[in-house]
């Protein structure tokens, strides 16, 4: 090989060298942002992570952390513990709705007539007693409920 031979190729073999370390080096820079990007999105998920945990277990003690491996058995629970609170309210809602009809539709109308001294007079311990009726089996649900 002759040296202008050679020098021809060494130029071309250090103008490809030079080629691949640039484009190495873009490569480099492109992979450490996505880096720097996927750190902060495992940062952001575990911050979220840990508050979900601490919403759902409570506090941490000092210097512990909470496991995750529970987490979704814990909300599982406690959306049901939330949709069971939720059928019992509208129970209770239920029970004192017929206690309104009872105050308004009987028990007004007695005392309404005992003001007025009108000579026939309901019996209003019946009524009464249609409302102790109400309450206790809306108390008798949800002390089996809970």
């Amino acid at each position: 090989m002759t040296i202008d031979k050679a020098k021809e190729l060494g130029i071309n073999l250090l103008g490809i060298y030079h080629l691949d370390v640039a484009k190495l080096l873009a490569e480099i820079e492109r992979l450490k942002d996505s880096d720097n990007e996927a750190t902060e999105l495992c940062d952001c998920l575990s911050d979220l992570l840990g508050n979900v945990a601490v919403a759902v277990r409570g506090p941490e003690e000092r210097k512990s952390r909470h496991g995750f491996s529970d987490i979704p058995s814990r909300v599982k629970t406690a959306v049901a513990e939330r949709d069971q609170l939720k059928a019992e309210n509208e129970a209770l809602r239920k029970a004192l709705g017929e206690i309104s009809g009872q105050v308004d539709g009987n028990i007004r109308c007695v005392v309404r007539d005992v003001v007025n001294c009108r000579g026939d007079v309901q019996d209003i311990y019946g009524y009464c007693d249609a409302i102790d009726g109400i309450i206790d089996a809306a108390m008798a649900k949800e002390s089996s409920h809970g």
